[in-house]
């Protein structure tokens, strides 16, 4: 009994071509799945035409044994903001109730920045690291 493989929908984001004879065209593709964008590079052949301009099928392993393109992000982001925290600068800014929320809205604002401005410190800080591990 011949088994159909099962066929994802993908988007094509880019065909790298190489000139050199015998050397397959790679295509990077990305799809959705559970709310999140997946990127794979995958062998062009492997792509099914559809209907709609720019997308095509590919079987799920096909993608499952695709090279993952980009970072983890996931690994490497270390957020430093919490409720609580958030809270006691909030506190500390003098901003207890809703109207001073709006009243001192820049100063809201800055008690959320100072947070991201820390977090991001820190992604660039772990992405530093991973590129020495590279080198």
């Amino acid at each position: 009994m011949d088994e159909t493989p099962a066929m994802r929908q993908v988007k094509l984001v880019r065909v790298f071509s190489d000139t050199r004879p015998g050397v397959e065209a790679a295509a990077l593709v990305e799809w959705m799945i559970r709310g999140d964008y997946k990127r794979v590079m995958v062998p062009r052949a492997e792509l099914v035409e559809t209907e709609q301009r720019g997308f095509y099928e590919c079987s799920e392993e096909v993608l499952e044994a695709g090279l993952p393109y980009g970072v983890d992000w996931e690994k490497l982001i270390k957020c430093s903001a919490t409720p609580l925290r958030i809270a006691k600068v909030l506190r500390r800014r003098g901003i207890w109730t809703v109207a001073d929320l709006h009243e001192q809205a820049s100063h809201s604002r800055k008690a959320f920045t100072r947070f991201g401005d820390q977090d991001f410190g820190a992604l660039l800080g772990a992405v530093k690291t991973l590129r020495n591990q590279e080198d």
